[in-house]
């Protein structure tokens, strides 16, 4: 979608945890079909707090795993709140953000 869509402005980070981006420089962080296979998810969902600007999201989908056990997975870590709901996809916003 990116090239056919001839986006620039999307980059693709494949990392274990640590991205190497500065604070708060990221828009959205897009987790689709992977919060499943994730070792250390905290460590993770840590680092998407670090580098999301404060209004940035993080966008889920799980195919894989119940979407209970991603709110558990995500909400527990008190990092992120859930802003929106969609038929598959849960948005989060940082805690203390955006409207809830």
């Amino acid at each position: 979608m990116i090239q056919r869509e001839h986006l620039e402005n999307v980059e693709i980070i494949q990392s274990d945890g640590a991205t190497g981006l500065p604070d708060s420089s990221v828009d959205a962080a897009l987790l689709y079909d992977t919060f499943h296979d994730l070792t250390e998810p905290e460590r993770i969902l840590e680092e998407l707090a670090r580098i999301l600007k404060p209004e940035g999201v993080l966008s889920v989908i799980g195919e894989y795993i119940s979407e209970d056990a991603i709110l558990s997975g995500i909400i527990g870590g008190q990092r992120f709140y859930l802003r929106r709901k969609g038929e598959k996809m849960l948005i989060f916003s940082k805690n203390g953000v955006g409207d809830r």
